[in-house]
């Protein structure tokens, strides 16, 4: 029962707050090649990759089970931009509150501004828990991540908002609209690398800013699955996470 309450409540918290920061915070933390990605080139055509709900994980956990695997996707167009679309399943949403109940889970107990502290201020100082639309306007103008269904109109939204204004807490009874969901446009270059340890040649995708090391916020590396289809990784160290799309 520990463990299931754990894995609720983790994605819950994630779903609401982590995966901003994995899309804000991805770098290359793996020792390959990173030469300069501007030299880099855009795919000929439109490229879909559809959320892989069994090879997503996040600390470890099944989290891509959350997400609509039809609406959550990466694209890749010809003209160098692209987005990254989450979306959270209706039926998930819908039955969160009794979800919580029955593991008799409370989020009110859980704090969020160290973790604000540690992922969010840095890249957006102004960024508050007291002002959620403000920090969320805030969110698409500097970095282009949109907060998809965040109606301040719904009753459970305006609880949420006051609860983290109030205490920097989810509230105890969680209510979230469907359509809720995470949309990213921005820039990207691909870029063919070679690996330093083993020599295998590979494709790789940037976006986003530079961190102070100079890497790109996010990178994307492409592969094959076990059926021989297409596939992209954006791999995230610090919160063990592969958020993994397939080309259908």
């Amino acid at each position: 029962m520990k463990k299931i309450r754990r894995i609720l409540t983790v994605a819950i918290l994630l779903t609401v707050l982590a995966l901003p920061a994995t899309l804000l915070t991805a770098c290359d933390e793996s020792g390959e090649e990173t030469s300069d990605p501007a030299d880099g080139y855009h795919v000929e055509k439109t490229e879909r990759y559809y959320l892989d709900e069994l090879s997503t994980v996040v600390l470890d956990l099944p989290l891509g089970i959350l997400f609509d695997p039809y609406e959550s996707y990466f694209e890749f167009r010809p003209d160098g931009t692209m987005k990254i679309r989450a979306m959270i399943k209706s039926a998930f949403l819908l039955n969160i509150s009794s979800v919580l109940n029955k593991y008799g889970i409370d989020l009110s107990n859980v704090n969020l501004q160290s973790t604000v502290d540690t992922y969010v201020v840095e890249l957006m100082p102004s960024f508050t828990l007291k002002d959620i639309p403000f920090s969320l306007g805030l969110l698409d103008a500097t970095l282009g991540i949109k907060v998809l269904g965040f109606d301040t109109e719904y009753k459970g939204i305006r609880e949420l908002c006051d609860a983290l204004y109030e205490n920097a807490s989810l509230p105890s009874v969680l209510d979230l609209p469907a359509g809720l969901g995470l949309e990213y446009e921005g820039t990207y270059v691909m870029k063919d690398l070679t690996s330093v340890t083993t020599g295998k040649v590979y494709r790789a995708a940037f976006t986003g800013g530079s961190a102070e090391n100079g890497e790109p916020y996010g990178v994307m590396t492409f592969g094959e699955n076990a059926e021989g289809k297409k596939t992209v990784d954006l791999h995230v160290e610090f919160l063990k996470a592969d958020v993994v799309g397939v080309a259908l």
